[in-house]
């Protein structure tokens, strides 16, 4: 992609240690690309405790302007408020002039640039490397694409985009969302998120011991889902799901680790389907927990949907890691979600939007330890 040596720059607004899978994809792509170049990672995300297996430099810049729509004198009179949003497009634009001069300044005139993920922000990002004719590279994950948006924001994503040196899709489904939106001469490539095993496995496996004993779990089937709580990710169909299926399986557990805004309304749905005594909401997890719950639970679950379009899972790095840890998953066929789960491999692919065929897919892989192995 780049001679050895040649100094990158990844600017983003999304980075570790933000929780998320375009902050996980991110980080290690570009730990792992640090092992064979200089990397300097330029990103609004003030600087954490992330673990890197390579050094680069992590350059934190300072936060971007806020748009406080709603918050500001005169917001509900349209012409004000117009006046507001200019004035918020300018600051952004000299905080974009900044940082492609510190970019520049601090990594070298030729440094190659990429661009995390597309948003209000980066698009002056963008913008300024345009204007400075130094070639980029756009990260592309799915949600961004999909979402709708208002006003000049929809023409500033086509013109991002079709301007980019390449875009770098995290799956399948995502670089052929980018061909549909921009234009088939849109130079995609594909890029997929990697994971990496945890260091003690022995660990791992004595603390899920410890934790099926504190969360009272007993010996009967767990099911895990590890997502933030949002009407994507299909969690109420999974609760569905396992009111129905609880009475053929003995002792069966359901484990959702995460938080999110659906949280209290999942909460409320597990009590009014008569499952709130099989199922434990976990609340948000650290790195080491995380793994003992794949090495606690028999198989993963998180059956994605669209909602009519507006929605995306561009990859789903969590199936890959329940691959990694030698558990089944069961996920939604739609976004890139076929790039990380291997149907009949490892996992099922399922039509979210089909409650029984979810049902049919749970009940076949609780009935089935053979092929769940």
């Amino acid at each position: 992609m780049n001679p050895l040596g040649t100094r990158v720059c990844l600017l983003t607004t999304d980075f570790k240690p933000r929780v998320g899978g375009v902050a996980e994809y991110l980080h290690g792509l570009w730990d792992h690309v640090a092992c064979s170049r200089p990397v300097t990672v330029m990103t609004t995300v003030p600087g954490g405790s992330a673990r890197w297996s390579h050094e680069y430099r992590l350059l934190c810049l300072p936060r971007p302007p806020g748009r406080r729509l709603g918050e500001r004198r005169g917001d509900p009179v349209a012409v004000v408020r117009k006046l507001h949003t200019a004035v918020y497009f300018m600051r952004l634009e000299r905080f974009a002039r900044r940082t492609i001069t510190t970019m520049r300044e601090s990594v070298g005139a030729n440094a190659q640039a990429f661009v995390g993920i597309w948003d209000t922000e980066s698009h002056f990002w963008c913008k300024q490397l345009q204007r400075a004719r130094l070639p980029y590279s756009l990260h592309a994950h799915g949600l961004e694409i999909v979402r709708p948006f208002y006003g000049r924001h929809p023409q500033w994503r086509r013109a991002d985009f079709q301007a980019a040196r390449c875009v770098l899709a995290n799956s399948r489904g995502t670089a052929e969302l980018v061909k549909a939106h921009f234009g088939e001469e849109v130079e995609t490539r594909v890029v997929h998120p990697g994971v990496s095993a945890p260091a003690e496995l022995e660990d791992v496996a004595r603390r899920a011991q410890e934790l099926r004993r504190q969360l009272a779990v007993g010996d009967g089937p767990v099911v895990l889902s590890l997502t933030r709580l949002v009407k994507r990710k299909g969690i109420d169909l999974v609760l569905a799901s396992i009111a129905r299926l609880r009475g053929a399986h003995r002792g069966l557990r359901y484990l959702i680790a995460g938080e999110g805004p659906e949280g209290s309304r999942l909460e409320a749905l597990a009590t009014d389907l008569g499952v709130a005594d099989c199922v434990r909401f976990l609340g948000a997890v650290d790195e080491p927990t995380k793994w003992v719950l794949y090495e606690l639970c028999d198989l993963f679950i998180m059956p994605n949907r669209t909602l009519g379009g507006t929605d995306w899972e561009g990859f789903g790095i969590v199936f890959v890691e329940a691959a990694l840890a030698g558990k089944p998953s069961i996920g939604g066929n739609n976004g890139g979600v076929a790039d990380a789960i291997e149907h009949e491999s490892t996992g099922l692919l399922v039509d979210p939007e089909r409650q029984q065929d979810l049902d049919a897919a749970l009940d076949r892989l609780l009935r089935e330890p053979g092929l769940r192995t």
